[in-house]
């Protein structure tokens, strides 16, 4: 991105994490929030929360009554912040992976957001009705893609796997009749490119802002490709690796 990320304004600082119980957490406003064991909690709540990883800055403020897919939304921590900052915002949030969807759906049914609508699919090319997600060795690294099917550092062995449902993007306009997305967050581990590439230029057309991380898989699948092509789709665009010849980083895409 060129410049370290600024914090984003609006950000609700003062809001404080602790344990209630094994596997709640309360935030000080009130709210219980809910992981499986494997989910970082604590680290994931600091990144999205405190840190802003997701809203680079003040160019990227989601505004009132915004439209905004959380693609890998996980237990729903982005999800929830839009929700607490901007209550008139209407959230669709997509998980891959059964445990963590079902504590993104408890965690927007106890504290009622209503404007977050929460989805168990993959969002992929389309190619198959079905994706098999590779689980990792916590919760916030599953994948669908196969890069990652035989690498789990924490036992040496090939990954768990689960069968998801898969939905595209086009899908998602059609299905939930969304008319264009001011504010997209992809973190998906991989699938960023098939879900990009696969979408067509119309569909692409209809989305305004993107942050999400970038993984380099290979010749085709790397940060200089998906670059090349949000650009050539008339995208403003801006890559940060996450560090020397670290392997992922963030991206932001605004169209122009």
């Amino acid at each position: 991105m060129g410049t370290a990320p600024k914090q984003s304004p609006g950000v609700k600082r003062s809001l404080k994490l602790k344990l209630d119980s094994k596997n709640f957490f309360r935030l000080s406003n009130g709210c219980m929030l809910t992981a499986p064991p494997q989910i970082p909690f604590r680290a994931m709540f600091s990144e999205v929360f405190e840190s802003g990883c997701y809203l680079p800055s003040a160019e990227f403020r989601i505004g009132k009554g915004d439209t905004v897919l959380d693609i890998g939304a996980n237990v729903g921590l982005f999800s929830i912040w839009v929700a607490l900052n901007v209550p008139s915002a209407r959230i669709f949030a997509f998980e891959a992976a059964r445990d963590n969807f079902l504590a993104l759906a408890e965690n927007v049914r106890i504290n009622r957001f209503t404007g977050i609508s929460a989805h168990h699919y993959a969002v992929t090319d389309g190619s198959s009705d079905h994706a098999t997600l590779y689980r990792g060795f916590h919760g916030g690294i599953h994948s669908i893609r196969p890069e990652y099917r035989n690498w789990d550092p924490s036992i040496g062995s090939p990954r768990k796997t689960e069968k998801v449902r898969t939905i595209t993007l086009e899908r998602i306009f059609r299905r939930f009749e969304v008319d264009h997305v001011d504010y997209m967050k992809l973190d998906c581990e991989g699938a960023e490119y098939e879900i990009l590439f696969s979408a067509s230029g119309p569909t692409l057309s209809r989305i305004r802002k993107i942050v999400g991380e970038y993984h380099d898989l290979g010749p085709e699948r790397h940060g200089g490709a998906l670059k090349k092509f949000l650009t050539r789709n008339g995208f403003k665009t801006a890559f940060k690796a996450a560090g020397r010849d670290e392997p992922w980083g963030m991206f932001v895409a605004t169209s122009c």
